[in-house]
């Protein structure tokens, strides 16, 4: 029998100017942190991009940010007995977090002519092995589905969340993984 993980699921966002959300971006900083990431180079989704960040950038002039706050089950955060556990659990409840603002957000660049979704969780969920991992194919087999995470195109989660949506980040505890896991995402716009 599978355990319930997550309790509540909400959704905050904000419009900013790009000129504000850029604030927010240090490219060098992310990079550096993503780096040490076992997913660095091994996703279409992740760094490092065959494409200039700024230039991606560059046309957009508004940003919709979003923050999916996922609450944890308080027997399942207490189950955890290893940091792998932690680790797993606080994956999952951001896994139904992107399940859960996917489609919305989908939907708004596809209504939304011109504008891009940040949408990712640390890696692309869309193939169960990335082509780009085993060197079998140099582009993206599911460029429609595939977006890019707002940390792997340089913006900093942590100030994000505490100073635009009101909702600082929390981080396990040991083995404790936190009350509530937290995904971020953005929709640009021209």
């Amino acid at each position: 029998m599978e355990h319930t993980i997550v309790t509540a699921i909400e959704d905050r966002q904000v419009d900013v100017g790009m000129e504000q959300l850029m604030a927010y971006h240090n490219y060098e900083l992310t990079q550096r942190l993503c780096a040490q990431c076992p997913n660095y180079g091994k996703t279409w989704a992740c760094p490092p991009f065959d494409f200039d960040v700024d230039e991606l950038l560059s046309p957009f002039k508004r940003a919709r940010v979003f923050a999916t706050i996922v609450t944890l089950d308080d027997d399942a955060r207490h189950r955890c007995t290893t940091d792998a556990e932690a680790s797993a659990l606080m994956l999952a409840s951001l896994r139904q977090a992107y399940d859960h603002i996917a489609p919305t957000l989908l939907e708004m660049e596809r209504n939304t002519p011109g504008s891009l979704a940040l949408l990712s969780i640390s890696s692309c969920p869309h193939c169960d092995t990335c082509p780009r991992s085993t060197s079998a194919c140099d582009h993206c087999l599911h460029p429609e589905l595939m977006r890019h995470s707002l940390e792997s195109v340089g913006f900093l989660l942590s100030d994000i969340s505490r100073d635009l949506l009101n909702h600082p980040l929390t981080w396990s505890t040991g083995t404790l993984p936190p009350s509530t896991t937290t995904l971020l995402t953005a929709l640009l716009m021209k």
